[in-house]
């Protein structure tokens, strides 16, 4: 498999291509969409200690004494 990365300077482009890189589809798979649902229910609701738990499961985030949380 190869992988192509292209550079794009938005400014030089067509409004057309700048959307074609920027729009997103759904996720057609429903348990991708259930488990991401999930994820934002169990945030909603546990709020910090949510996203903590689900660092250290999927990892990838900074530990608890690198972030903070805010609500607006």
């Amino acid at each position: 498999m190869t992988l192509t990365i292209r550079h794009v300077v938005l400014s030089e482009i067509t409004p057309a291509e700048r959307a074609a890189l920027v729009t997103r589809t759904a996720v057609p798979d429903r348990n991708i969409r259930a488990q991401a649902a999930d994820i934002v229910d169990d945030v909603r609701n546990r709020g910090d200690q949510a996203v903590l738990a689900l660092n250290e499961r999927y990892g990838g985030g900074a530990g608890l004494g690198d972030c903070a949380a805010t609500s607006n």
